[in-house]
């Protein structure tokens, strides 16, 4: 199946995953629910605006968070563990490392794959001017 050249892609900005994503919101619109025969009434919502596709090997449908905008530059990050965290808001790992001090000690512990590598270590994509 190929992807015309309309198709909504998402792509980590450091970690440089793409996928097609359905919407950007912070859930999936019901009727697309009800379609892919999720329509229990039940309804996942996101804290933020995410890029969404409704998940293909759910029982009953449910979104699937392929990852959101970092809080602080505007980035588009996955929610893997070494690109991004959600803590209040979406922070990408080169936000999170420059302002490690605004976060409390138990989240830093928590998130060793960002604030454990230093820039230099890290693997990631140089940032592009926009």
């Amino acid at each position: 199946m190929s992807r015309s050249s309309n198709d909504k892609v998402f792509k980590c900005s450091i970690c440089q995953f793409s996928a097609p994503y359905t919407v950007f919101g912070r859930s999936l619109p019901s009727d697309q629910l009800r379609a892919a025969g999720g329509g229990d009434g039940s309804r996942v919502v996101f804290l933020e605006d995410s890029y969404l596709l409704p998940d293909p090997n759910a029982v009953r449908q449910r979104p699937l968070f392929l990852g959101a905008h970092c809080s602080l530059c505007g980035d588009s990050v996955c929610g893997g563990e070494a690109c991004s965290l959600f803590y209040a808001k979406r922070f990408c790992a080169r936000c999170a490392r420059d302002n490690v001090k605004a976060f409390p000690d138990q989240c830093v512990k928590l998130a060793p794959k960002i604030f454990a590598q230093q820039p230099s270590e890290a693997v990631e994509q140089p940032r592009q001017q926009q």
